[in-house]
């Protein structure tokens, strides 16, 4: 779902800092938890999203009206990924005990190579998270929202909703495990939608 506003997005365009400091904040976390499940070393997966979010800067400008942001950044997470593995499994620092990952990073290339990351396919995940929030019960959907897309902590979730804190974690778990079960078919997409 696009968190963003259509005002921020303009700001970014234009090169607002600020603007770029709330699409940071609203992506960084997924995009990183996303780059860490292929390239496995977290301090790469840090580089590799910053980098990304530098190309993004730099390339704020050209940004078409209609660009959906979790696309684009996901691409460009995913490009920068394929391209570190690929270098890695070259790279003359791939000694006796990187062997044992050789496989697994051959492979996490593999699954990043056939991942979709089209619109697309972001408008159908959209869509599918979409309906099956629509089928949680009402107060557990209002708790998932303020949570997931209104970015409120727990603490404030239950104040505002006069509810406990213990209730709110029981209602964003229950929609967890309710969109995991739908969007199995999707996953690690769905972590930019879901973390």
């Amino acid at each position: 779902m696009e968190v963003l506003r259509e005002s921020t997005f303009k700001l970014l365009k234009e090169g607002n800092e600020a603007a770029f400091e709330v699409v940071f904040k609203t992506y960084y976390a997924r995009l990183q938890a996303f780059c860490r499940e292929y390239v496995v070393d977290s301090s790469i997966a840090e580089n590799i999203v910053q980098d990304s979010f530098m190309t993004l800067w730099n390339k704020k400008s050209q940004l078409r009206e209609d660009t959906n942001l979790n696309a684009y950044l996901y691409t460009i997470v995913k490009n920068f990924s394929l391209k570190h593995l690929r270098n890695l499994k070259t790279s003359d620092n791939h000694k006796e005990y990187e062997k044992n990952r050789a496989e697994e990073l051959s492979l996490n290339a593999m699954a990043l190579v056939e991942l979709e990351t089209s619109e697309l396919e972001f408008k159908e995940i959209e869509q599918l998270i979409h309906e099956t929030l629509e089928e949680l019960p009402p107060r557990c959907r209002e708790v998932f929202d303020l949570s997931r897309f209104g970015g409120l902590k727990n603490r404030e979730i239950a104040e505002k909703l006069n509810i406990t804190e213990k209730a709110v974690e029981a209602n964003i778990s229950r929609a967890l495990k309710k969109l995991k079960v739908e969007l199995k078919d999707y996953l690690p997409l769905c972590i930019l939608f879901l973390n």
